[in-house]
């Protein structure tokens, strides 16, 4: 398998013919203002009088079951193995947990986490740094906030500043460049960011009505923004995915996905326009 930050041979890096990502790129697409920031990474903490818990359970799109206590431990597990036992785990699951739970979130949620985390076990052995791609999995939507440009960038500072005393300055760079990936603005540099973008766009690929229920989560993440304005811009970002050469960029992933993922894209493309959006 390809050594930290190798090109291996099951990767294909590519230009997309768009300047478009998924879902926080959509937003930026779909969207005609830059949305507000404050320049903390704390920005998604709870201001007094807001809820702080929301009864949320793990609901497995496809195969297999994952529930809240499995994630949690889970989590826990994988801290402890990477900070070496220096660090509690609780404290930042339970932090993850607040801001995978806030309340203005309806994709990228824990139910977002327990799917990527399927997808990275079904790859398995495929992925060389299973380790910083899985904590880059946990970490990479902390902050989230619809339209922000900065949303990957401040979760991985979180990373860094909850990892820095804990673990090596080597492993939190190479976490930080696979949060960083995420913000899908063109090709991988390697294979190992290749796998971790395909995972946080393997939803594409998922059965219809998988498909069908993250495009609706996503839609109400944007409830300021008129159903004309908005379908029309996910009209263009769908239209300028299906221009890209491969959505997926290893061949694990284009394999098992790409096909599906087209027809998901090409199938809801058309229901917007017979519903007279984009026309």
């Amino acid at each position: 398998m390809p050594k930290n930050g190798q090109k291996g041979a099951g990767w294909v890096p590519f230009l997309p013919t768009t300047a478009s990502g998924y879902a926080n790129l959509e937003s930026k697409v779909i969207s005609d203002c830059d949305a507000p920031g404050p320049l903390l990474w704390e920005r998604g903490k709870h201001e007094p009088g807001e809820p702080t818990t929301m009864q949320q359970s793990i609901q497995p799109k496809q195969g297999g079951s994952l529930d809240e206590s499995q994630l949690a431990n889970r989590f826990r597990a994988t801290w402890r193995r990477c900070a070496g036992g220096q660090a509690p785990p609780e404290p930042v699951w339970e932090m993850l947990q607040r801001h995978y739970r806030e309340p203005h979130r309806h994709y990228h949620t824990l139910n977002h986490l327990a799917q990527c985390l399927r997808e990275l076990d079904l790859a398995g052995t495929e992925v060389a740094e299973m380790e910083a791609t899985e904590i880059a999995i946990w970490f990479h939507d902390v902050i989230y906030h619809y339209g922000a440009k900065d949303n990957e960038t401040l979760s991985a500072q979180a990373f860094r500043e909850l990892a820095g005393p804990h673990m090596p300055a080597g492993f939190i760079d190479r976490v930080g460049e696979f949060i960083i990936a995420t913000q899908h603005t063109g090709s991988a540099r390697d294979s190992g960011e290749a796998f971790m973008v395909d995972i946080d766009l393997s939803g594409f690929g998922l059965p219809w009505e998988g498909y069908l229920a993250d495009s609706d989560a996503l839609r109400e993440e944007a409830p300021d923004i008129e159903d004309s304005q908005y379908y029309a811009g996910k009209l263009r970002f769908l239209d300028g995915l299906l221009g890209w050469q491969r959505l997926f960029q290893t061949d694990y992933f284009r394999d098992r996905l790409e096909q599906k993922a087209r027809e998901n894209i090409r199938r809801y493309s058309a229901d917007l326009r017979a519903r007279g959006f984009g026309a």
